[in-house]
């Protein structure tokens, strides 16, 4: 187990993949069942983890993040802010194929309101990506929530 790991700690994940692969075929046996009846909690999750690519690491994060009680909305807010336009598509094609649905209608189902709508919307990949800002959009996007604050505040009254 320990030169397991030591490989692990010292190769990037794709080729952690590809040795996850080579063990599987050479050995005849699952290394992510090994590591399983080997490790427990954190270490585990942790050598599991390296042995995923990221989009898929994220595609089991995102699917453990909206099962069973309670939705962790943190890890939802985390990998679908944070990933590219293309990161999001590849996570969306794991998930899809792992699960057996689309990550739109898990998230769809397991959450509500503005929240669902601003998770489905960073889900489907299509962010302006630009690197330069475009400051009269950002002044109309600035007056749009102003305006919107202003008539919830008095709404609220």
């Amino acid at each position: 187990m320990n030169r397991v790991l030591s490989l692990l700690e010292k190769r990037p994940p794709i080729l952690s993949t590809w040795q996850f692969s080579r063990w599987k075929q050479g050995r005849n046996m699952d290394l992510f069942h090994d590591l399983k009846s080997e490790l427990t909690g954190s270490f585990e999750k942790l050598a599991i983890a390296m042995l995923q690519t990221p989009a898929k690491f994220d595609a089991s994060e995102l699917k453990e993040a909206i099962s069973g009680a309670g939705t962790d909305e943190a890890c939802l807010i985390e990998i679908l802010s944070s990933r590219s336009n293309a990161e999001i598509r590849e996570i969306n094609q794991i998930y899809k194929h792992e699960y057996g649905k689309t990550l739109e209608d898990s998230i769809s189902n397991d959450t509500s309101g503005h929240f669902r709508r601003l998770l489905v919307s960073l889900c489907q990949g299509n962010r302006d990506e630009r690197e330069q800002v475009d400051i009269n959009m950002a002044k109309q996007d600035a007056q749009v929530i102003t305006v919107s604050c202003s008539v919830n505040i008095i709404a609220f009254k």
